[in-house]
Parts: C-alpha cells; sequence; structure tokens
C-alpha cells in the first residue's frame, strides 16, 4: 500500500517539524535556527566520520562521547555543545552560528589520566540567563602546619558561560576543608573572578551554586583518584547521537515541511528502503530533465559488481576480453533497458561506454576481479516530505553490516527492510557502524503507477552527505 492511499488523512494529523527551537529577535530567527542546524549536522558528521564514536568504557578509545544542542545565552539561537576524546584527551567543544557559519567559540582539553588525586569532572547545568559549563576538581593532600598535621581538601568549581557570542570564565569557587590531629575541622569559601579572590560565608557560597542550578546539573565526565569516567553509559551512545543528527536535520527544514515518513505502513517503508538500496553503489546520480547516458552506465556495472541489482545474465554469449585481459560479461540489452525504465524511466542508446561495450544486442560488464565493500549498506529513510504530483524529497542514513554479520540478519535480507522491522540487537549493531557513512543523503522520487503496481523511480541521488536546503527542494515542487 503506498502513500497516495493513505496521504489524504495522514496530512491532517502529521506532525510539523519545527525542530522545537524557539525563536527569539536577537539571532534566534527561526531562519537563523533552520541555517544553524543544517551547520551544526555537518559539524558533528565530520567528527563521528573522523574520529568514531565511544562504544566502550575504556578511556583509551577515541571518538565522539557526548553532543546536545544548549541555549547558552537564551537568545533563542541554540549552540552545539560537543565532548569527545582523541590523541588521549578529553575534549569539550561549543560551535555557534555566526555570521553565516558555524564557528568554534570554546575549546577545552585536559589529559584523559592525570596525576592529581579527584582530578577534574565535567557538568552542564541550565541556569535563569541560560547555561554553563562546569568544570568541577577535588584535590587532597598532608600539611605539615603549626597547629600538627593536617589534612586538607581542596574542592574547586568553575563556571563557563556566554557572554558577547564567546564562552568565558564567569568565576571559581573554592571549598577547602580541613581535619586536623586533634579532630578539629575547619571549612573555608571563597570566590576568584578574573584573579581577584574575596571570602565567602557558607550560605553565600551556597547561593552562588544554587544560582547555576548545580544540583540538577547534568554530568558528563567524572573522575576518582586520576582516573576519569564517563558518566552516561556509552553502550547507548550511538543511538544518543545517531538520535541528535534526526534532531537537527528536522530542525533544518520549515514548520510548512511535513515529514510524511513515520506514519507510512511498515510494509511501504520497507519497500523504499529497498529500492534505495538498488543505488548503493552510485554517488551522485542526477537529474536535469535527463540523465548522464554515463552515469547511468556506470551505475549499473557498479550496481552488478556489487550484488545491488541482480541481472540475469545471458547463457549462450561468452563473455569478452579486452587488451588488458579484463573479462566482461554479457546482458542481453532487454534486460538492461527494462531495469533502467523501471529505476530511473529512462534507457541508454546502444553503444560503448566505460565499463560498459555494446554489440549485437547484448551489453558487456566490466568484472572488475577483485573484492567490492566489506560492508553491505542499508539506507533506512529519516525523512519524507511531499512535493506535490507524486514528488518526494528523501532523507536517509545508510547503516553499515558486514557480509560475515550473523546469517540469520542477511539469509532473510533485513538489510533491505525498514529498521522498525529489526531486531534490538541489529539496531544497535547497526548504530555501532554509523561512523561509517553517518552522513548519509537525500534523494528525490518519483512515485509511477496506481494500486498495486504503485513503485518509485529515481530523478536524483547523492549520498556524499550533502542535503537539500528548503530553498533547493522547492525546485523539485510541483502544484
Amino acid at each position: 500500500m503506498f502513500i497516495k492511499r493513505w496521504l489524504g488523512g495522514l496530512l491532517a494529523a502529521a506532525m510539523l517539524l519545527t525542530g522545537a527551537f524557539p525563536a527569539a529577535a536577537a539571532g534566534g530567527s527561526e531562519t537563523a535556527n533552520r541555517a544553524a542546524m543544517q551547520a551544526y549536522d555537518k559539524v558533528v558528521t565530520s567528527l563521528i566520520e573522523r574520529i568514531g564514536v565511544v562504544l566502550s568504557e575504556e578511556m583509551d578509545e577515541e571518538g565522539v562521547a557526548y553532543a546536545e544542542l544548549v541555549d547558552f545565552n537564551k537568545d533563542g539561537l541554540q549552540e552545539l555543545f560537543l565532548f569527545y576524546f582523541e590523541k588521549e584527551q578529553h575534549v569539550e567543544e561549543v560551535w555557534s552560528y555566526i555570521d553565516g557559519k558555524a564557528r568554534k567559540i570554546h575549546s577545552y582539553k585536559d589529559d584523559l589520566q592525570g596525576g592529581r588525586v579527584g582530578d577534574l569532572g565535567v557538568s552542564l547545568a541550565t541556569t535563569s540567563s541560560g547555561a554553563a559549563i562546569i568544570h568541577t576538581s577535588r584535590y587532597g593532600r598532608g600539611l605539615s602546619l603549626p597547629e600538627g598535621e593536617v589534612y586538607e581538601m581542596s574542592s574547586s568549581y568553575t563556571f563557563y558561560t556566554m557572554e558577547n557570542r564567546t564562552m568565558k570564565e564567569k568565576e571559581t569557587l573554592f571549598l577547602i576543608a580541613r581535619e586536623y590531629e586533634d579532630g578539629k575541622e575547619t571549612t573555608s569559601y571563597s570566590q576568584e573572578v578574573k584573579g581577584s579572590s574575596k571570602k565567602l560565608s557558607a550560605k553565600a557560597f551556597d547561593n552562588k551554586l544554587g544560582a547555576y542550578n548545580y544540583g540538577k546539573r547534568k554530568n558528563i565526565l567524572t573522575s576518582d583518584a586520576g582516573y576519569k569516567m564517563l558518566c552516561l553509559h556509552p553502550s547507548g551512545n550511538a543511538k544518543r547521537l545517531y538520535d541528535l543528527v534526526l534532531k537537527l536535520r528536522a530542525g533544518a527544514h520549515a514548520a510548512s515541511f511535513k515529514n510524511v515518513y513515520s506514519a507510512l505502513p511498515a510494509a511501504d517503508k520497507s519497500a523504499l528502503t529497498a529500492f534505495l538500496y538498488q543505488f548503493n553503489a552510485s554517488n551522485p546520480i542526477t537529474y536535469n530533465k535527463s540523465y548522464t547516458n554515463a552515469q547511468i552506465a556506470k551505475f549499473l556495472v557498479m550496481s552488478r559488481f556489487n550484488h545491488y541489482i541482480e541481472f540475469e545474465p545471458a547463457s549462450k554469449v561468452e563473455p569478452i576480453t579486452d587488451s588488458n585481459g579484463f573479462m566482461y560479461y554479457p546482458y542481453a540489452k532487454s534486460t538492461v533497458d527494462q531495469w533502467t525504465q523501471k529505476l530511473l524511466g529512462t534507457t541508454i542508446p546502444a553503444k560503448d561506454y566505460e565499463w560498459l561495450k555494446y554489440k549485437d544486442g547484448y551489453y558487456y560488464m566490466l568484472d572488475f576481479e577483485m573484492g567490492g565493500d566489506p560492508l553491505t549498506y542499508s539506507p533506512q529513510v529519516t525523512a519524507l516530505y511531499e512535493l506535490g504530483k507524486g514528488i518526494y524529497y528523501a532523507e536517509f542514513v545508510s547503516f553499515g553490516f558486514d557480509w560475515d554479520y550473523h546469517d540469520d540478519f542477511l539469509d532473510h535480507k533485513n538489510y533491505l527492510k525498514a529498521m522498525g522491522t529489526w531486531s534490538e540487537a541489529d539496531r544497535n549493531y547497526g548504530y555501532s557502524n554509523l561512523q561509517y557513512n553517518i552522513k548519509g543523503g537525500y534523494a528525490i522520487l518519483k512515485q509511477v503507477g496506481s494500486g498495486k503496481n504503485q513503485s518509485w523511480q529515481l530523478l536524483q541521488f547523492d549520498q556524499s552527505g550533502k542535503l537539500l536546503t528548503d530553498s533547493e527542494i522547492l525546485k523539485f515542487k510541483l502544484k
């Protein structure tokens, strides 16, 4: 059952993709937020592709450990907070959308395993004026004082807030607790701002912590005796990052764009996955009134070689060999034309192309005689927008699976099905491989036929990570 049979009832109930980002006059307009979300998407996905995702509790693993959208100064424009491990350091960054670009406005690095007792903790807290990054540190030591031997525990709380489109160290609070040989205990409090220090009462100290909502902070990193630990278990990290990417992509489109994918029946979702799967070897296929014939020829050869399209070879015709000794296998022109007409709505002239030769009613496709991609990819649609007269814009992320992944998944060709039909274990495995193709891509699709004969044709395809802006999408909108 395809879209035309349920679209009428769906549009009235479909959720608007506002991205839930508040609008504000000071740089936080809906337009600015949409542009920011698209810019942040590139920052996040590029970082994941470069260093991967943290999936274990071992602190020697490089990868993105946490990411979140935060409005640090309550101007209505979200910033992007990133926390990751690289080159035996933990790195925290804040990115903001300034002058039409995503710009890094804060960066802090610290060795993963320091020599300090207690070492560094990192957290986020919301405040009345926005949000703050909090660095905490505890350091214990023994002292020899005139009063005798003393054990001292020093705790510090450093707060970073946003001012004038950059993150600045606002202040540091200190709590020093001492325990003397005779059992006496003392606690002192102080505040340091821009190098100037002053003492605080216990009440003033507590009020300061309360102003930063310290008791309800979100802990990201903690430490004990110099050993650092993530506060969020990394087993769910890939899924959290995937959800953030989807949130960014949803927020990049205006509210007038309605994502109809979630309301599709499961069978229709799987049919869309299976259709896009056939183009895994194609990057990109474009449509400008007609396809480039050379593009289609290369698509056919690569799709057959990687088994994305299963052609029936000509059994009574011998392969041919070129001057370099490469083998070309024969396929009837009628078979090839049938596939291109079905998938692309066109055919190619019968002649020679790169990797594809034509002779006497047969296309001969180059066999590379070497291994293909070690992964098979399942393109999962994340958003589907109806543009009119059967034209749709789809965004997708491709989940990679090793060919030696468990037989049940591969034998049943679950990679051709919507991930909502997968087991939890298969979904988690897919999330764990996201760094291989987190950028995904987009497709412009045309729905053809009617009733049981409804199917898809491809008008444009790109899986290089590029996604279209609203204005680019609207060029395909038919009224």
